[in-house]
């Protein structure tokens, strides 16, 4: 079999038809430029092509966090999730709420004494990784938004 050779163009379809192009766009940028530099995101409104786009980057590696930050980079994908940036005033019972859609919900711990800080751990990698991706970068309020990361072993 023929080895897959990296591309710098991500091919996108699946998408809401209705949305202006502009909008579609400024959309894209948001969701991928965190996978590396944006030099265009291609729409069209042809029948053939609706609800498609092309999202072309400047390289054929994704950057890596690692590099970006000169440090250890982002921890690999585990069973416990780190949470940041929640308000002063979120509790174990509101995050089970957001988390408790996902299967494998196991424990929610708080860190005393450091408001806005929770682990929040599932039975297993596999379960933790859609509640990760999900719930990564949500609005809880109109000032937090929340970070979800894998915690550090």
């Amino acid at each position: 079999m023929a080895e897959i050779q990296p591309n710098s163009t991500l091919y996108i379809n699946n998408l809401n038809e209705k949305i202006k192009i502009d909008e579609l766009r400024k959309s894209l940028v948001a969701v991928f430029k965190q996978f590396g530099e944006i030099v265009s995101v291609m729409c069209f409104r042809t029948l053939k092509m609706r609800g498609q786009a092309h999202v072309i980057f400047t390289d054929k590696k994704p950057k890596s966090k690692k590099r970006e930050n000169g440090g250890e980079g982002p921890a690999p994908p585990n069973k416990i999730l780190f949470c940041t940036n929640l308000p002063d005033n979120a509790t174990a019972e509101m995050l089970e709420i957001m988390f408790n859609q996902f299967s494998g919900l196991k424990d929610i711990r708080m860190v005393p004494n450091r408001p806005g800080i929770a682990f929040v751990e599932f039975d297993t990698d596999s379960l933790a990784i859609p509640a990760r991706t999900t719930l990564n970068n949500f609005r809880i309020s109109a000032e937090h938004v929340m970070r979800v990361d894998y915690a550090k072993k």
